[in-house]
């Protein structure tokens, strides 16, 4: 029940850091607000709001009491912060604040000036890439509508590309039922500019998977690039999939902008299955939409490398579901929604290397046993610092010890 974290003073609803970039002595942070006690109290006023049984206020005391008070309930009616840090001094200061739902899921420095991608949770509102200059002011420079968040960047060739949503594309017909996914290329001279590279028709019937429309999952994973080609991964309700794209050369088909783009894992590549499953349909059943839901590319000692996410945020949140569901007085067993914890604690991550002889991800040895026998699944971002590779995770004991307690 205690303050701590980066705000000076503490604030106990700003503690997850979602993204980072750095700048000369300084490091830009890019925050959620309450992410967790967001998520939690969506689903007590989804649940109480039909109960005769169990008010909000009860739905939070039996929260309170599961986690030990250790997730606040929602009062802000702001959004998330970037705060700039003094890596000399420590000094720690807001710059920026941003509305309320709104958060920061993806920073990136290029060409002196900083770049932060925002995510909503209310998926009617608008999100941006804000550009951050070099004496911090703040502009926008892209405006993505649909609450989709452009999570994914990298560069290639000298220009910041993102990939996300695209609201300025008009659907074609026939493609009325498709996301309107987007990678997108910065202009040289003006930092509101920024030019198509591949579009929703790019990437086939993925662009209409139901993953795709979520905030939570985000149109594009992650990008990298490697030997040439720009890499996309794509979230998928069966297992991830991934593209890869480069200015079209003589004998390619190029598209509208003048890029060839083609599937390298999913189920028509003939190569890499959807998902990295072993089978060419990716992951159906109880593990649709959990077991690889995203796939993280980088670039690493000239290799290309990928590595695996599985959706253990649903998971909890089915299980907490399902345990105030119960006490509302809905009709739920704990095998059904203690069922999601499981399938993703019984898959443990992976990383695969790209063989260019063969166009095949083959798994690295011995990176899985570091996940197996433990909570150790929540493998998201990695960074390459002094010719060493660094890989983060999440133990998510500190979110279901709630469920085991």
């Amino acid at each position: 029940g205690e303050a701590d974290g980066l705000v000076p003073g503490g604030d106990r609803e700003t503690s997850y850091a979602w993204a980072m970039a750095a700048r000369g002595e300084y490091l830009y942070v890019g925050t959620n607000k309450n992410i967790v006690g967001g998520i939690a109290d969506t689903f007590v006023k989804a649940l109480t709001s039909a109960s005769d049984t169990i008010t909000e206020d009860q739905a939070w005391m039996l929260i309170n009491s599961m986690t030990n008070n250790e997730i606040p309930r929602p009062t802000t009616d702001k959004g998330g912060d970037i705060f700039k840090i003094n890596t000399t001094t420590g000094e720690i200061k807001s710059i920026y604040t941003a509305d309320y739902g709104v958060a920061f899921r993806n920073a990136v420095e290029f060409d002196g000036n900083l770049y932060f991608a925002s995510f909503c949770s209310d998926t009617t509102k608008d999100n941006y890439i804000y550009k951050v200059d070099e004496n911090d002011q703040i502009t926008v420079a892209f405006t993505s509508k649909s609450g989709t968040s452009m999570r994914a960047s990298c560069e290639y060739d000298n220009a910041l590309l993102f990939g996300g949503v695209d609201s300025r594309e008009e659907l074609d017909a026939g493609y009325e039922d498709f996301q309107k996914l987007g990678i997108i290329k910065k202009d040289a001279n003006d930092d509101t500019k920024w030019d198509r590279i591949a579009d929703y028709k790019d990437f086939g019937d993925y662009a209409k998977d139901s993953a795709v429309f979520s905030n939570v999952t985000s149109p594009i994973w992650d990008m990298c690039t490697y030997n040439g080609y720009v890499y996309a991964s794509i979230p998928n309700t069966a297992g991830s999939v991934l593209f890869r794209g480069h200015p079209a050369a003589q004998g390619e088909t190029a598209n509208e902008y003048g890029w060839y783009w083609e599937e390298v894992i999913g189920n028509k590549n003939g190569v890499n299955n959807l998902g990295m499953a072993d089978k060419p349909e990716g992951w159906t059943g109880d593990e649709a939409g959990l077991i690889t839901m995203a796939l993280t590319p980088i670039t690493f000692n000239g290799k290309l490398y990928l590595f695996n996410f599985d959706n253990t945020i649903s998971a909890e949140v089915a299980a907490v579901t399902g345990i105030i569901g119960s006490l509302a007085g809905q009709d739920v067993k704990a095998s059904d929604y203690l069922k999601t914890m499981y399938t993703t604690l019984s898959h443990p991550q992976m990383m695969w290397v790209y063989d260019d002889s063969t166009g095949k991800f083959n798994e690295v040895a011995g990176f899985s046993e570091h996940m197996q026998d433990n909570c150790i699944e929540y493998v998201w971002r990695a960074e390459v610092y002094n010719d060493e590779l660094y890989i983060t995770t999440m133990d998510s004991a500190v979110l279901y010890k709630y469920i085991k307690n």
